[in-house]
């Protein structure tokens, strides 16, 4: 009788689920969190995999790849694009029209606004 136990000899092979990791963590500098959440549950549920696996699956540095990549791609973009965003802000508010007082989110006052035609007097 020839039964198959759990453990199969042979080579070991790489995780699929550790490279899959890696590859949406190289795709995390384009489509950052689109593909950098997958890529990080990926490469922890592959590390678990390979761990368990009694030396039949590697691709731990893999999986550990795309678990940073995943992580600090995303922090990198922001820290990157944040600041033009704060600029473009600043620009904004310091080139308002003359005339216009801010408050809150309604404008006030101006041309285009005047009192008196169904519009209440700042």
């Amino acid at each position: 009788m020839n039964y198959q136990t759990e453990t199969s000899y042979g080579p070991p092979r790489t995780s699929g689920m550790a490279i899959a990791s890696l590859v949406l963590g190289v795709l995390g500098i384009v489509f950052t969190l689109l593909t950098a959440i997958p890529g990080l549950i990926l490469g922890i549920v592959a590390l678990v995999q390979i761990k368990g696996s009694g030396r039949q699956l590697t691709g731990s540095g893999l999986a550990i790849a795309g678990i940073v990549l995943s992580i600090l791609t995303p922090l990198i973009i922001l820290a990157l694009v944040l600041p033009v965003f704060m600029q473009a802000r600043d620009r904004a508010m310091h080139q308002a029209p003359q005339g216009y007082q801010r408050s809150g989110f309604k404008m006030q006052g101006g041309p285009a606004f005047p009192a008196g035609r169904g519009n209440p007097a700042p």
